[in-house]
């Protein structure tokens, strides 16, 4: 198949909207810094600094590449120099909270249509050496990982925002996380897109709980299991999709399930890692999980801002 080439259709205004993603003030609102008051924890003397305000300056360290020192003296001329009446807490504090901060990807919607999600995962280093060392040479230190399972909607207009995401250590398989991606997501579902990773009955029953489709290509020498699908009606649809790979062709059968629009998912972890880079700075755990939610959250607010409209040229 030849792959088909794209041009943008709309430079000038996706232009403007990439400058737009530096201005300081699509990042600090308001509301934000008026949240910055004393407000009651759950034990303990009072939290000093609202969760909001706490939140608005992880997205502006992820934003701006930012260390935590820099980021509480970037904030503090900030603060000063449009007059505000708010303490900025100290990089100790920001580390601190971070670990216990909920973040929200999305606002809720009311949207009422089934969602395509599509899902996927990816490495994000923490220690190691960098690709071009290793590649050369060779490794030499412990190398760490943690991987980001994500569930990309796909919406109208080839638009995509991210729905779900979980942090989980290196080792646990994709097709293990999926049925808790899948409880998170509000609303209905239409399909559940995946690689062969997903291939799994655990998976069909996932998305057959939520009222969805499983769609995930058959792997390599995958095998009909006859006796377990007269017991569990998520096996049944793995067999069926079997029995069309091995009927039609893997290429045919991914043209008539429109496989094709899991590319979105792959595109998204390659903007990640253009715009974040492909490793976290935090060192905990809990801490690692903020900082990959606050990132995820980030590219939906820049997606929102305007993305580039594209036609196939040929």
């Amino acid at each position: 198949m030849t792959k088909k080439t794209y041009r943008v259709r709309n430079w000038s205004d996706y232009t403007k909207n990439l400058k737009q993603r530096g201005s300081i003030e699509i990042w600090i609102d308001k509301e934000v810094i008026n949240c910055s008051i004393k407000t009651s924890g759950d034990k303990g003397r009072p939290v000093e600094y609202h969760d909001s305000f706490i939140e608005c300056l992880l997205v502006v360290r992820a934003v701006y590449h930012l260390p935590l020192r820099q980021l509480e003296g970037f904030m503090n001329d900030i603060v000063n120099m449009a007059d505000l009446n708010c303490k900025v807490p100290n990089y100790t504090t920001v580390c601190k909270r971070q670990k216990k901060l909920n973040v929200a990807l999305l606002k809720k919607s009311r949207n009422r249509e089934k969602l395509y999600l599509a899902v996927d995962a990816s490495g994000l280093k923490i220690y190691g050496e960098g690709e071009w060392k290793v590649r050369q040479h060779g490794y030499s230190k412990r190398r760490t990982w943690k991987k980001l399972h994500v569930g990309i909607g796909l919406l109208s207009g080839n638009k995509t925002r991210v729905e779900v995401a979980e942090l989980t250590e290196q080792n646990k398989h994709d097709s293990k996380v999926l049925p808790n991606l899948l409880d998170k997501v509000e609303g209905k579902l239409g399909a559940v897109l995946g690689d062969g990773a997903y291939d799994a009955a655990s998976c069909y029953e996932a998305a057959m709980k939520k009222g969805a489709k499983m769609i995930a290509p058959p792997r390599e020498k995958a095998k009909m299991q006859f006796s377990k699908a007269l017991l569990s009606e998520a096996v049944k649809k793995r067999n069926d999709n079997i029995r069309a790979v091995n009927r039609r062709g893997k290429d045919k059968w991914k043209e008539k399930k429109h496989y094709h629009k899991r590319s979105l998912v792959e595109n998204f972890f390659f903007r990640f890692k253009t715009i974040f880079g492909d490793s976290l700075v935090s060192r905990t755990f809990a801490n690692q999980r903020t900082e990959a939610m606050i990132k995820c959250q980030v590219l939906n607010r820049m997606s929102l801002i305007g993305m580039p409209k594209s036609y196939a040229i040929a």
